[in-house]
């Protein structure tokens, strides 16, 4: 978690699925909304399915994972600045482990 703090979620991902994000079952990777204020979102998230983008399973990022990060802006922001964004750009992307 890298030690981010944040105060707890004022919505669970299930509403967050059902009133600010437009996303089917293959990219509703959040699982959880554990925190969310000021500071930041945390989240626990699941992995994409073998074979829920094609037949490629080897992928060297979980594509719905990189969606995740940007629904999770999008809550974000629709939580504290009362409108949603999308972030225009991932300034890097490390990965770490093998799994």
């Amino acid at each position: 978690m890298l030690g981010l703090q944040t105060g707890p979620s004022r919505i669970t991902a299930r509403a967050a699925y059902r009133d600010l994000l437009f996303h089917g079952p293959a990219y509703q990777a959040i699982k959880a909304l554990v925190g969310l204020d000021a500071r930041g979102v945390l989240a626990e998230v699941r992995p994409s399915p073998a074979g829920s983008f094609g037949a490629v399973t080897n992928w060297l990022f979980d594509p719905g994972l990189l969606d995740a990060a940007a629904q999770l802006a999008w809550v974000w922001s629709a939580q504290m600045r009362g409108a949603p964004a999308l972030p225009n750009a991932i300034g890097r992307l490390t990965r770490l482990g093998t799994g």
